[in-house]
């Protein structure tokens, strides 16, 4: 267990965690979390945010799958701009236990050839019945799968007095 701790916070006494625990929640919520925020950049340059259902590749990874269609805007936007930010926000029914994480990463388009492919369809149909109906029929030739491989880990607990905390990878 890391000893290093952070102690980043919102107000009042701050929260003292440490990387392994910071890990461990900001992980849960992307496990729990079904539809985040992808900000992506558009072919023009232009910054969009657009709603995306997600899969983590594995149980306790930072790094997840999305899909997209082939030929769409956001797509090419993303082969052009690959960088992107997915925010993971909980319920806001009460800004004192709002809890939410960043992933900042690339996002790596999968060939349909190959086993990572197999894997994210498994992954993605596990969370999303009208994907999983579509990759029953064999009907994912107009679909593009992305991985956001994260390079950077943001937590924001305030529950727990933490406010936006780097989470060492």
């Amino acid at each position: 267990m890391s000893t290093e701790k952070n102690t980043t916070h919102t107000g009042g006494a701050p929260a003292i965690r440490s990387d392994d625990e910071l890990r461990q929640v900001a992980l849960a919520h992307i496990a729990d979390t079904r539809i985040g925020l992808l900000a992506i950049t558009r072919e023009d340059g232009v910054p969009t945010i657009r709603p995306m259902g997600f899969a983590p590749i594995e149980t306790g990874a930072a790094d997840v799958y999305f899909t997209a269609p082939t030929a769409s805007e956001k797509a090419r936007s993303l082969r052009l701009h690959p960088r992107v930010n997915l925010f993971l926000q909980g319920p806001l029914s009460d800004i004192s236990a709002y809890k939410a994480v960043s992933l900042v990463g690339e996002a790596v388009e999968l060939a349909h050839e190959s086993a990572e492919f197999q894997t994210a369809v498994a992954a993605l149909s596990a969370r999303m019945p009208f994907f999983k109906a579509r990759a029953e029929k064999g009907d994912l030739s107009a679909s593009a799968i992305f991985r956001v491989r994260t390079a950077e880990l943001r937590l924001s607990d305030y529950a727990q007095k933490t406010g936006l905390a780097l989470v060492p990878l």
